[in-house]
C-alpha cells in the first residue's frame, strides 16, 4: 500500500469550476464561473466581478462585465481566481494580491466543489469608462492550490456500500483555511490555524464514474522532509451492520496542485464491526459498551440514558438527541455517558435540552466524568438551561457544558465543539471539613491533566505538563454560568476550610492545552476572592493559577463577571504571552 503515486488523467464532475491536477490544464465547461479583479497603475483596484468561460475545452475565453470610474481607462494587472461551492469564506484583497479561504471537515466526495486555483497577469489594457464588456487576454495559466488526496476503495462484499472515508495524519492537523498568493510567482502561502484532526468525506463520484472512489481536498501541509503515518478510514454498511476498516500509509508531503492515490482494498484489511442505531434509543450500546455507534437519524430521549464506563465510539452522523422533556436527573456522574474509560469517543453530534434540573457531583451534558484513558470529542455540539445541586454528601461540584471531571491520569481531546446556554451550580451549605471544590465551564467544569498535585494559596505554578488535554478550536456563546456558593469557610469546632470557586467560559478548571477557542456574550457569575488564590471568575479559564503555559489565541467577547462592564480582548498563556503570569489582554 502507497500513497504518492500522482495519476495522470483528467476529472471532470459537476460544480462551479472543473480543474485537473499535475501538469494537466484545467477543462472547462461552458459557463463556468471564475472571478477576476484589476488594477490600474495608481494602484486603484476593481471588482471582483463574474467572468463564464465561453466554451467548453482546455482552452476558453472569458468574458464578463468590467465596471471603473471615469478617470481610469489603462488597467496594469489582472487578477483571477476560481473556487468551488465547497470552498467557504473567499475573500480577495487586490491591493495585497492574495485570497483568503476556509474548507470545511466534511467534504461531499465532489473534488469540483472543495477546488481552488489563482491566475496572474500583468499588461496595459484599455477600457471605456463606465461598464464595459471585457474578454480576459489568451494565456491565463491558472494554478491550482490544493492538494488532491484519491481514496479508491476495492474488496466491498456483496450489499455492502461505503459511507464514509476518514483521513487522518499522526502527529498533523489539516488547515481549515489559509491565505493564496495571486502574483503566482512564490508557493502558496497558508497562513490558517490547523485544527481540523481529519477530513471526512461522504460517497462522491470518482473520475472514472465508480463510486468507490472518494477525493479529498486538502490545503497543502509540508511535513519537512519528515514520513508520517496517514489513517484512512473506511465505514460500510450492510443493513443494519456495516464494517470500519482502517489502514496507514506513509506520506512525506501533501503538496499544492498535486494529486495522491490511496488504494484500498478492504478484503484484505481487518475491520471492526459497526452498529447502526434505528431504534430511537441508545440501548443498544449497553449492551457493548466498546463498540462503534453510528446513528441514523435524529432521536428524542425522555430520560437522562447516563451510560456508565463506555469504551467504545458513538458516531452522531451531525443528528440531533433531544432530551427536552427530561426534566430531572440524580446521579453522582451525570450526562448521556455518566462515565467513559479507556479510549472513547464522541463525534459528529448535537444534544439539546429544555430545562434539565437534579442533583450530581460530577456533571456534563455529554459525558459526567472521564474515569480513565482518553476521551475524544469532535465536532460535539450541546445546548439548553442545566441547573445542579450537589449530589448527596458529596465534598464537590464539577459542572460543564460538555464535560463534567477529567480527574488527575485522564485526558480529553475536545476539538470543534461548542455549547450555548446555561450551567448554575448550587453548592449547598458546607458540611464537613473536605467539601469545598465547586468548579463551573462552558465545556469543562474541572480538567486535571499532567497534576500530581496542587498547593492552595500559593504563587502562580503554570506548568508545561498539561499538554496531554487539549480544549482547541472550541466556542461558548451566548451563555451564563453560575457558580453559587451558599456557605462559610469555617465549620463549627474550629476547623477551617479553604473553599474553592472557580468559573470560567470554556473551563472552571484546566491544566491542558487550550487553544483557538472563544467565549461570546456569555455571562459569569461566581464568588471572587481579592488574593484570587481560591475564587476566581475570569472569561477563559477560571482557575488559571495551574494553566497549561503555552496556551494561545483565545478570544472572549462581550463577556462579563458579576455583572460588570462587558470585557473584550484575548487570553493566551504564560509562556505565549512571555510573562510568568496567564494574560489576558483586557485584564491587568
Amino acid at each position: 500500500m502507497t500513497i504518492g503515486a500522482l495519476t495522470r488523467g483528467v476529472y471532470v464532475s459537476e460544480g462551479d469550476t472543473r480543474v485537473s491536477y499535475d501538469d494537466l490544464a484545467a477543462l472547462w465547461e461552458e459557463d463556468d464561473v471564475i472571478m477576476v479583479g484589476f488594477a490600474d497603475a495608481a494602484g486603484r483596484t476593481y471588482g471582483p466581478f463574474e467572468f463564464r468561460a465561453s466554451q467548453a475545452g482546455a482552452v476558453s475565453d472569458f468574458t464578463g462585465s468590467v465596471t471603473v470610474g471615469e478617470e481610469t481607462t489603462v488597467l496594469t494587472k489582472i487578477y483571477a481566481y476560481y473556487y468551488g461551492s465547497g470552498v467557504t469564506g473567499v475573500n480577495a484583497d487586490l491591493r495585497a494580491g492574495t485570497l483568503a479561504f476556509g474548507l470545511p471537515a466534511v467534504q461531499n466526495g465532489n473534488l469540483s466543489d472543495y477546488t481552488l486555483g489563482v491566475a496572474y497577469a500583468t499588461g496595459e489594457y484599455s477600457v471605456e469608462a463606465g461598464t464595459t464588456e471585457f474578454t480576459l487576454p489568451a494565456g491565463f495559466a491558472f494554478r491550482p492550490s490544493l492538494a488532491r488526496l484519491d481514496v479508491n476503495v476495492t474488496g466491498l462484499a456483496e450489499g455492502e456500500t461505503v459511507q464514509s472515508v476518514t483521513v487522518g495524519l499522526d502527529g498533523y492537523t489539516f488547515y481549515d483555511g489559509g491565505t493564496v498568493d495571486f502574483a503566482g510567482t512564490a508557493e502558496p502561502v497558508f497562513s490558517a490555524a490547523d485544527v481540523n484532526a481529519a477530513v471526512r468525506v461522504l460517497p462522491g463520484v470518482s473520475a472514472s464514474g465508480d463510486p468507490a472512489g472518494y477525493m479529498v481536498g486538502i490545503v497543502p501541509l509540508d511535513l519537512g522532509g519528515r514520513s508520517a503515518r496517514m489513517d484512512v478510514t473506511v465505514i460500510t454498511r450492510s443493513g443494519q451492520s456495516g464494517k470500519r476498516y482502517t489502514a496507514s500509509f506513509a506520506a512525506t508531503e501533501l503538496a499544492a496542485a498535486t494529486r495522491y492515490t490511496v488504494k484500498m482494498d478492504v478484503a484484505s484489511l481487518q475491520n471492526e464491526e459497526v452498529t447502526y442505531i434505528e431504534d430511537g434509543t441508545l440501548d443498544a450500546i449497553n449492551n457493548d459498551k466498546d463498540g462503534y455507534f453510528i446513528l441514523t437519524d435524529d432521536m428524542t430521549l425522555d430520560a437522562m440514558p447516563n451510560i456508565t464506563d463506555f469504551g467504545g465510539t458513538l458516531d452522531g452522523d451531525g443528528h440531533t438527541i433531544d432530551m427536552g422533556t427530561v426534566g430531572s436527573v440524580s446521579s453522582e456522574q451525570a450526562g448521556i455517558f455518566a462515565t467513559t474509560t479507556g479510549d472513547a469517543a464522541i463525534v459528529n453530534l448535537n444534544v439539546k435540552v429544555e430545562s434539565l434540573e437534579g442533583d450530581a457531583s460530577e456533571g456534563g451534558l455529554i459525558v459526567g466524568k472521564v474515569k480513565d484513558g482518553t476521551l475524544t470529542l469532535d465536532n460535539v455540539h450541546a445546548s439548553g438551561s442545566i441547573t445542579a445541586t450537589r449530589y448527596g454528601d458529596s465534598n464537590h461540584m464539577f459542572g460543564g457544558g460538555l464535560v463534567g471531571f477529567v480527574p488527575m491520569g485522564a485526558v480529553l481531546e475536545a476539538a470543534n465543539c461548542s455549547f450555548t446556554g446555561s450551567v448554575s451550580t448550587n453548592m449547598t451549605a458546607l458540611i464537613d471539613a473536605n467539601a469545598y471544590n465547586c468548579y463551573v465551564g462552558g465545556i469543562v467544569g474541572a480538567l486535571e491533566t499532567g497534576v500530581d498535585s496542587f498547593e492552595k494559596n500559593t504563587d502562580y505554578a503554570g506548568s508545561e505538563a498539561g499538554a496531554a488535554s487539549s480544549i482547541v478550536n472550541c466556542r461558548v456563546f451566548d451563555a451564563a454560568l453560575v457558580n453559587t456558593w451558599r456557605g462559610g469557610t469555617s465549620i463549627g469546632g474550629g476547623i477551617a476550610v479553604r473553599s474553592e470557586f472557580y468559573t470560567g467560559g470554556i473551563a472552571g478548571r484546566c491544566t491542558g492545552r487550550i487553544e483557538n477557542c472563544s467565549v461570546e456574550n456569555t455571562h459569569l457569575t461566581g464568588v471572587v476572592d481579592t488574593d484570587g488564590a481560591g475564587r476566581q471568575a475570569k472569561p477563559v479559564v477560571g482557575n488559571d493559577w495551574y494553566e497549561y503555559t503555552f496556551n494561545e489565541n483565545n478570544s472572549y467577547t462581550n463577556v462579563t463577571v458579576n455583572g460588570g462592564e462587558a470585557r473584550t480582548g484575548l487570553y493566551r498563556g504564560a509562556g505565549a504571552a512571555g510573562t510568568d503570569r496567564p494574560d489576558y489582554s483586557d485584564i491587568q
